[in-house]
């Protein structure tokens, strides 16, 4: 397994009507491959045939207990990309750009 194989899920605290935070969620055995080193991940995501990078932060907890990335901006995103949380939460597959560049892949 390595940076290439890592998936990212929504995350949001609280409910679509009134949470105020938003970002992608990393499963552990993923985040553990993520540099230690790093401090910031990069990440494309697309809609409507336009795509930008958002920039996520990692605090130290990322890699030991809280392997979340948080961006208000995620929730913009989501709703465009039309992305809800009714049944099942989506997993994004991900396309590894090197250095700490990540593209998400939708359907």
């Amino acid at each position: 397994m390595d940076l290439n194989d890592v998936r990212f899920k929504p995350w949001r605290n609280g409910t679509e009507s009134n949470s105020t935070g938003y970002g992608l969620c990393v499963a552990k055995k993923y985040a553990k491959l993520f540099p230690k080193e790093w401090r910031q991940v990069a990440v494309e995501v697309a809609y409507q045939g336009e795509s930008e990078i958002l920039y996520f932060n990692l605090n130290p907890t990322f890699w030991t207990t809280c392997p979340d990335i948080k961006k208000v901006r995620m929730r913009e995103w989501l709703k465009k990309a039309g992305i809800t949380w009714k049944g099942k939460k989506p997993e994004f597959e991900t396309v590894y750009l090197g250095d700490n560049k990540f593209k998400i892949v939708l359907g």
